[in-house]
């Protein structure tokens, strides 16, 4: 639960990822669950899909969340290196980010696609990280 909170905190902090969104922590067009139409491009959202608790197991204290991280950007080779980018710096990431303390990150699933957004085309791509959470 909260997972999705590290995931902002250290795509907005790694300098190389945050080039693309904005230049700076302060400055990240990194987005909760939705963008408003009239936001520039590129951009991030990331929405929580699922937890999976481990809490039925004796002394189990991790939870599995499921994070969707989209990245849009107006062309297909920015939001590759955008993707390229997050799952460098957040494949086998761990420790303390946000106040969430994780044990690990791994991508599970990709996907591509494209959408009209105020007449303008948005190249997507949509990560899905199951991050280990310990409580």
């Amino acid at each position: 639960m909260n997972a999705e909170k590290a995931i902002y905190h250290i795509l907005a902090n790694d300098a190389t990822y945050n080039a693309f969104v904005g230049g700076s922590a302060a400055l990240a067009r990194i987005f909760y669950d939705e963008v408003d139409q009239d936001k520039e491009y590129p951009n991030t959202m990331i929405t929580a899909e699922s937890l999976d608790t481990t809490d039925t197991k004796d002394n189990s204290n991790f939870d599995h969340d499921l994070i969707q991280v989209f990245h849009s950007a107006p062309t297909k080779k920015q939001a590759v290196d955008m993707a390229s980018r997050a799952r460098t710096v957040l494949t086998a990431a761990s420790g303390t980010y946000n106040d969430i303390n994780v044990s690990e990150i791994r991508i599970i699933d990709n996907d591509s696609f494209t959408e009209r957004v105020v007449n303008k085309k948005i190249l997507t791509i949509e990560h899905i990280y199951k991050v280990t959470v310990h409580l």
